[in-house]
């Protein structure tokens, strides 16, 4: 577990920087969660170019602030970055899920409650939470749509910041 969590990082420095031309396609999907202090929540879903060609399952990847990962002028990049890492052979293919962030950003990636500074006021963490809505919805959502590989084995969590806090509790 803590050698997917240090490849994802690795990952992530790797591919951070400006972007260059890509034509990987992203499919988004908008998701309710059940419990109604996190947020409805867009998640951004790379498919590995391969993937219709085949009938193989995919790791996974689920990324914390999906909304900055994929390929834009300044991003993460890690859909061009997984398909460089394919074609040179160092990788697999994966499935990267990006789960965009929401207005309450800091409360789901934090998950014990804490004093907004900037506010002055306590606030209630939600990350226990925000953690449940992944494990019991977004990831069933991915397994029961995708070709994905499910064990704990083939599936890691990452993000930076905040993302990467929420990602190791």
């Amino acid at each position: 577990k803590r050698v997917l969590i240090f490849l994802c990082f690795i990952f992530l420095i790797i591919g951070c920087g400006k972007s260059q031309e890509s034509n990987i396609e992203i499919i988004q999907k908008e998701l309710k969660p059940l419990n109604i202090e996190i947020s409805d929540r867009l998640v951004s879903i790379y498919l590995p170019s391969n993937y219709l060609e085949t009938q193989i399952d995919y790791p996974v990847i689920y990324m914390n602030d999906g909304d900055g990962i994929f390929t834009t002028d300044y991003s993460w990049q890690m859909d061009s970055t997984m398909e460089k890492f394919v074609e040179s052979g160092e990788k697999e293919p994966a499935i990267i899920v990006g789960i965009h962030n929401s207005p309450k950003r800091n409360s789901e990636y934090v998950p014990w409650d804490w004093y907004d500074t900037i506010d002055g006021v306590n606030r209630e963490g939600l990350g226990k939470e925000y953690i449940e809505f992944i494990i019991n919805e977004v990831k069933p959502y991915i397994d029961s749509n995708y070709r994905s590989l499910t064990g704990s084995e083939t599936t890691c969590i990452g993000g930076s910041s905040l993302g990467g806090l929420i990602s190791i509790y």
